[in-house]
């Protein structure tokens, strides 16, 4: 794995969508701004790190931050922002230029420490804990 392919996979990543996309997780988007409301997220991989033989007696395990942030398509300011904490545990092997992973554990956790929060980082929706 070189450095450039580290870096186009686990970098900074945009889409644009409409609304209506995110409907099923935030409702309260096409809610506020209509359905056919175009939308960038930006998913950024924030200190990715990978460790070989763990003394949790896993082969491979990665851990990383995960910025979210949603923006109306051509503005600057966020409208929603958030970060999770991204853990995985696998084992690997790699058998006739075939490389395979059994995948463990994978966890998401609320960034920014471990307390529980019911609320994003930042949203301008006026968003409720419900």
């Amino acid at each position: 794995m070189s450095t450039a392919n580290f870096i186009q996979d686990f970098g900074t990543h945009y889409k644009q969508v409409n609304a209506d996309w995110i409907s099923g997780i935030l409702p309260i988007v096409s809610e506020k701004f209509g359905a056919d409301q175009q939308l960038e997220i930006e998913l950024t991989m924030v200190s990715p790190r990978i460790a070989f033989g763990t003394a949790a007696g896993n082969n491979v395990e990665l851990t990383a931050e995960i910025d979210i942030a949603i923006k109306k398509a051509g503005e600057y300011n966020n409208i929603f922002y958030d970060n999770i904490n991204f853990k995985a545990a696998m084992d690997t092997e790699i058998n006739m230029e075939v490389w395979y992973a059994n995948v463990k554990e994978m966890e998401f956790t609320f960034g920014n420490g471990s307390y529980i929060r019911k609320q994003p980082l930042y949203n301008d929706m006026d968003m409720t804990e419900t």
